[in-house]
């Protein structure tokens, strides 16, 4: 039961990073304009997102304790997180596809617990 437990926080962890998105930088904003035409975006679109850090450091970014226990059972376990996105649209008929691709790797202490 305490390594299913221990498995299923991995899963929602690595599954929060995925989802907390990228830092912002404060750096020039990208210009968008609307779309008026399907033939605007016709083709194949790809976009990858990538991030990686250590399960002690996502923890304590959300504002959680880490504890002996935790350190205990994940040691300095790395997730690292990839999301692939590829969209495709086709003129005839108006048609859109789209798949995601998400890995999920762990590396470091304690990565037998996984």
């Amino acid at each position: 039961m305490k390594k299913e437990s221990a498995i299923l926080l991995i899963g929602i962890l690595a599954i929060g990073l995925v989802l907390s998105g990228c830092p912002v930088d404060g750096g020039e904003a990208d210009i968008w304009s609307d779309i008026t035409s399907l033939d605007q975006v016709y083709g194949s679109w790809k976009g990858t997102f990538r991030q990686s850090d250590t399960i002690k450091n996502y923890y304590e970014s959300n504002g959680q304790t880490w504890s002996d226990e935790m350190a205990a059972v994940f040691g300095n376990m790395k997730v690292t997180t990839t999301v692939v996105l590829v969209m495709n649209f086709s003129e005839n008929p108006d048609t859109a596809a789209g798949i995601a691709t998400i890995t999920i790797a762990f590396s470091g202490g304690n990565i037998d617990l996984v």
